[in-house]
């Protein structure tokens, strides 16, 4: 505790320790000459709180920094297009195409082929639709979809065994079906159907094909074409008629009797169809000439009859073997034309002549000949004419072919040699066929 000094006046003014520094609390502080004691408060300071504006100046910087990102992508596309646009391709043709065409184009063109299927009246496998149109300008990779044919939508087919043949054709038209008909005899009436292929309640495409066989009625029993050669042309007629068979006389000349039955066909022994005709030729009687009034004493002459025309037979349906024979006994030849027929192999399908019509003996008529429903690989025929009728059998049979030889009359340097075959020698032809030679005889 200091002691204090005795009260000066103080002067007019304080004076104050140029060199003096605030001190820590409780300090001392001098007035004039005394120290006075004095209590130093320090000030509370409160803390400035910060504007309210700064949330806004935030948003304004985003907005900012985007507007300038826009800026730059914008000016991107503008300077460089096929930097950022995506590669286009068109769509090619597709409809009409089978599928797995289809497709190799859809990948060829960059793009990616979608596949759904439906019924439609195309062949399966074949594109109906697609989708985008032809043409059209797509990004590259896009799928394109196509509408394929699954097939036409099949229908059952009707039962028709036991039905009359104009029942079933109706009722196959009406289902949108064709039909094959065939025919044979049966114990059934004639004209009922018989078997039918494919088999009832099958499934079958619009406008497929029904086989269907037809009943002929119950087989006839064959005639027996009696031999009336040497009769008279009347009595002959009768008898034919009595056998069931039509008489089909012809007047020729010929030195035998008038009236008198020189040649028939088909010959007598023959079995055939009730019904069928057959031609009798029959003498106009001897021709003779008037003796010379020269000398020596007359003679008589005599024209030699003219050979009897040859007469076509019937051959269609029967196997070319028999046609073949049976042209053959007319002096007639045939000429075989193998052709596509469901017809079992072999068989003569048309003949191009009809049956009845008269050629000179040596002529040739055509044969059509079926392949059968599933023929055999062709194969090539061997030409043997001019060879002997030994050699040309074997090189023929060698080849896989079947072999009938005809005697034909003729030149006797010709006797034993093929002059001519059909069919022909290179001809193609299924394998196994037959092959007709015709070999000169005395």
């Amino acid at each position: 505790m200091s002691v204090p000094r005795d009260p000066v006046e103080p002067d007019d003014e304080t004076v104050v320790d140029p060199d003096w520094q605030p001190g820590p609390e409780g300090t001392r502080v001098i007035v004039g000459d005394e120290y006075v004691e004095e209590e130093i408060v320090e000030e509370e300071v409160v803390p400035r709180r910060l504007p309210t504006i700064w949330p806004w100046l935030l948003a304004l910087l985003l907005l900012v920094i985007g507007g300038l990102a826009a800026i730059f992508f914008l000016s991107r596309d503008d300077d460089d297009p096929a930097g950022t646009t995506a590669t286009t391709a068109t769509v090619p043709v597709l409809v009409g195409l089978r599928e797995d065409a289809a497709r190799d184009r859809v990948r060829e063109a960059g793009l990616e082929a979608e596949v759904q299927r439906r019924t439609g009246n195309k062949a399966a496998g074949v594109v109906l639709a697609q989708r985008p149109e032809a043409g059209t300008t797509i990004a590259e990779g896009s799928e394109v979809l196509l509408t394929v044919s699954s097939g036409a939508a099949q229908a059952a087919v009707p039962d028709l065994v036991g039905e009359q043949r104009a029942d079933a054709i109706a009722a196959l038209e009406e289902a949108g079906f064709r039909s094959r008909e065939t025919t044979a005899f049966s114990e059934q009436p004639e004209g009922e159907i018989l078997e039918q292929d494919p088999a009832a309640g099958e499934k079958l495409a619009p406008n497929g094909v029904v086989a269907l066989t037809i009943s002929k009625g119950q087989e006839p029993e064959p005639v027996v074409i009696p031999d009336v050669v040497g009769s008279q042309g009347s009595e002959a007629a009768a008898t034919l008629r009595e056998a069931g068979l039509s008489p089909n006389v012809v007047t020729v000349p010929s030195n035998r009797p008038g009236g008198e039955v020189v040649a028939q066909a088909p010959a007598a022994g023959s079995e055939v169809d009730e019904g069928t005709a057959v031609r009798l030729n029959v003498s106009a009687g001897a021709t003779q000439t008037q003796p010379t009034q020269t000398q020596p004493p007359a003679t008589t002459q005599t024209t030699p009859p003219e050979p009897a025309p040859a007469v076509v037979p019937d051959v269609v349906g029967g196997p070319l073997a028999d046609a073949a024979r049976a042209f053959g006994d007319q002096g007639l030849k045939v000429s075989v034309q193998p052709v596509p027929s469901e017809e079992p192999a072999g068989n003569v399908v048309a003949q191009a002549r009809p049956a009845g019509t008269e050629l000179e003996r040596g002529d040739t008529v055509q044969l059509n000949i079926s392949t059968g429903p599933e023929p055999a690989a062709n194969a090539t025929v061997p030409e043997v004419v001019d060879r002997q009728q030994a050699d040309a059998r074997s090189r023929l049979a060698s080849a896989g072919f079947e072999v009938l030889s005809i005697q034909l009359r003729g030149n006797p340097s010709q006797v034993g040699v093929v002059i001519s075959q059909t069919p022909d020698g290179n001809a193609q032809i299924p394998g196994g066929s037959l092959v007709i030679l015709y070999v000169g005889a005395r």
